[in-house]
Parts: C-alpha cells; sequence; structure tokens
C-alpha cells in the first residue's frame, strides 16, 4: 500500500489538540520538554490551556503546530508506519521536511519561530487582508483582481485551493471592495481569512527579505523520503528543499497541485488533530482513505490498517 502523509497548517489549531496523545505518550511529552528548552516557551500550557485567541497568535500556533505534528510522526515511527511521501499545508510543510528527514527537530523550531516573528511584524504594519472566495474560475478571478488593482493598492491571488476556490490577499480597502463585489454575485461566497495563514506573496516582501537569511542558515539534509512542494512539484533533495522554502515566500500556493499529486497514493494520513485540512482532503480526493490521529485509538486503528495490511501482503 502506497501512503501519503500531510500535516495541517495553521487555522487547524486549537486548545487541548494532542492533550490524550500527550498524556498517554512518553516521546510526544518529550517533544514537548525539548521544545520548551529551545524556545523557553511552555507549549504545555500554550496548547491544553492557554485560550483560542492566545494561540491565533503565529508565534505560539506556528511552533506549536510543528512540536505536535513532529512528536505525532515520532508516535506513528514507533509504530513503523511509515509514508512514501509527504506533504504540508503552508506552515505545515516545514513539519513534512523534517518528518522526510530534510531538517533537525530543532532547525525547524528555530526557522519557524523566526518566521512568526518577522510575519507578526509585517502584518502589524501592513493594512491587509485576505478572503476566500468560492465559485469563480481562475480566469475571472484575475481579471477582477487586475480591474480592482492598482500599482500602489492591489489584490491578489495567494493561494489556490481547487478550480474554483481561492485565498485572496491585499490592500484592505480594495480587497475588502472586491469582497463586498464577489459576495454579491450568485452563488458566490467570498469570506474574510486569517492572514496568518501564510498567504505571503506577495505582501510583505521587505519583511520576507529579512527573514531570508535564516532559512539559508538552517543545516539542511538529504530527504529520506520525498516531499510534495507548495507548488505541487516533487522535492528529493536538500538543494530542491533550500529552492522552494525561498521560492515559496514571494510566491502563491497551489494545494490544488498538491492534492492533484496525492491523489495517486492508497491511503492519506493525517499523523495529528485537526479542525480543516481532513474535510479539504476529503472534498478534494473523496475516493482515497484518509486517516487523522486523534486519539491512541485512531493509531491503533491505523497501525492495523497499514502495518500488518503490508505484512500480509
Amino acid at each position: 500500500m502506497k501512503c501519503a502523509m500531510m500535516f495541517p497548517g495553521y487555522g487547524n489549531q486549537f486548545v487541548g489538540m494532542g492533550k490524550e496523545l500527550y498524556d498517554e505518550s512518553r516521546v510526544i511529552q518529550e517533544h514537548f520538554e525539548e521544545a520548551a528548552h529551545c524556545l523557553n516557551t511552555n507549549f504545555v500550557q500554550i496548547c491544553f490551556a492557554s485560550s483560542e485567541q492566545e494561540l491565533r497568535r503565529t508565534v505560539y500556533a506556528y511552533p506549536a503546530l510543528f512540536i505536535l505534528g513532529s512528536a505525532c510522526y515520532a508516535l506513528l515511527q514507533e509504530r513503523s508506519i511509515i509514508a512514501d511521501v509527504y506533504a504540508g499545508f503552508d506552515i505545515g510543510g516545514y513539519t513534512a521536511l523534517h518528518a522526510a528527514g530534510g531538517m533537525s527537530y530543532p532547525d525547524g523550531l528555530y526557522i519557524l519561530q523566526k518566521l512568526a516573528n518577522f510575519y507578526q511584524e509585517c502584518l502589524s504594519h501592513r493594512d491587509m487582508i485576505a478572503f476566500r472566495v468560492t465559485g469563480l474560475d481562475e480566469p475571472t478571478v484575475q481579471d477582477l483582481c487586475q480591474a480592482s488593482s492598482t500599482e500602489d493598492n492591489w489584490v491578489a491571488i495567494g493561494a489556490y485551493e481547487d478550480e474554483t476556490t481561492f485565498v485572496l490577499v491585499g490592500h484592505q480597502e480594495v480587497a475588502e471592495s472586491l469582497r463586498e463585489h464577489m459576495h454579491s454575485i450568485r452563488n458566490v461566497k467570498a469570506k474574510v481569512y486569517p492572514m496568518e495563514a501564510g498567504a505571503y506573496a506577495p505582501i510583505c516582501d521587505d519583511f520576507m527579505m529579512q527573514y531570508k537569511p535564516y532559512l539559508q542558515k538552517i543545516d539542511y539534509h538529504e530527504l529520506s523520503y520525498p516531499v510534495v512542494g507548495v507548488d505541487g512539484t516533487l522535492l528529493h533533495s536538500r538543494d530542491a528543499v533550500r529552492s522552494m522554502l525561498l521560492h515559496q515566500l514571494f510566491q502563491p500556493a497551489y494545494y490544488d497541485h498538491v492534492a492533484q499529486h496525492l491523489q495517486a497514493y492508497d491511503a492519506i494520513i493525517i499523523p495529528m488533530p485537526d479542525k480543516h485540512l481532513t474535510t479539504y482532503l476529503r472534498n478534494q480526493i473523496p475516493d482515497t482513505p484518509i486517516y487523522t490521529v486523534t486519539t491512541m485509538q485512531d493509531l491503533d486503528t491505523l497501525e492495523r490498517k497499514i502495518v500488518h495490511r503490508e505484512e500480509e501482503e
């Protein structure tokens, strides 16, 4: 059985995520302890006993998702549950790179903390909004964006989710005006989307240029398993990983291409609790079994479905 594994990104975090797994797994507890040492922050408190408002902050949400995703993957490894390819939704891509052997756990914590800090600073200095529009094709969306934009005030596609669903980002006045116009079109929905979800391009070029040198400091490793980049291409080497991480700061994400690639696999594993990724993948790939690990019972089920089936085959 060929399996893919995908890690959720911003917006999937919630207070209490992974608490049962944390309580019952020493390997997950160790990941939280190492994160507290590396970042000098109590992520047990942040993840399990804070507020939803606090956990929405990038400085907590980005590393928290990486910590839990990496910890849950280590738990799966103990059960010999390993995928053939790895992918991530926005910042979940960093967790995928770590799981595939592309970067160490401390390096992942370090670089996501830097990204969270720079991006939060960017948002505090930019009058920007994002929204998701559903019900229009790409040429129409592109035309509407172009007609609404000027050189200094613009709106553009930041992410492609499927053929008729896009995340748009832009300066607040023009973007909000376009959102209201799109929402008035029959059978079209245009709802506010969190800027923190990583629709970076092309809103924060100057801040992202400050982040770029830190990406270059990471000790990248050769991948043990291929990784699907945010443009849908398959990455096999550390040079390709480095190039992709730099590229994705300034370009839209093509999650529709990622989903198309994962369609070729027999099953998809989401190794940690999530709020939206499971639903997104089921909508995009309805015929592919998706296994989400929220409890130890989910892990037992996954082991029977994946490992034992492979042994029988």
